[in-house]
């Protein structure tokens, strides 16, 4: 693997631990995935051949202290607390979808479960998409527009936040 992909793949770790963070019972995979591709591009530490191989019935106390260790390991950003937490989610799920790894819809859709209308005000464009797209083709926009605001903003979280 080129240079590059061994960085892409640690960063796409950071963004599985974002994820993680704010939501820990439902990115277990995505974050035993990612700690995977990590050790096949070259990484490797203690903890992160371990979070390799943790699943959703681990103990999340113990993956928390796991996650922590890795960081520590390997030297990777810390998650912010509280609302940045949401933004590096946000953001982290955006560029996952400009990778294709989720559709538009379903960043739109997982801002308004996880972040909601009452989350930091950077993230309201995403979460308001959620709505567009349901009322898409009866309300002003249709699906395709939608579609096309929706790459539009999340080409826009993925880089600024």
């Amino acid at each position: 693997m080129n240079g590059n992909g061994v960085e892409q793949a640690l960063a796409r770790l950071v963004d599985a631990i974002n994820l993680y963070r704010l939501q820990p019972t439902r990115m277990t995979g995505l974050l035993a995935d990612e700690a995977t591709d990590a050790l096949v591009a070259g990484w490797d530490s203690p903890a992160l051949r371990q979070l390799a191989g943790a699943s959703s019935t681990d103990n999340l106390w113990a993956l928390d202290a796991l996650v922590d260790d890795v960081t520590s390991e390997l030297n990777l950003p810390t998650t912010a607390p509280g609302e940045g937490r949401e933004v590096q989610a946000a953001a982290a799920m955006c560029r996952r979808a400009l990778r294709g790894e989720v559709e538009l819809r379903e960043v739109a859709r997982w801002a308004h479960q996880v972040i909601g209308h009452e989350g930091p005000q950077a993230l309201r464009p995403i979460v308001e998409l959620d709505d567009q797209y349901d009322i898409a083709d009866i309300g002003p926009l249709t699906f395709a527009e939608v579609e096309e605001l929706a790459q539009r903003t999340v080409t826009r979280l993925a880089t600024s936040l």
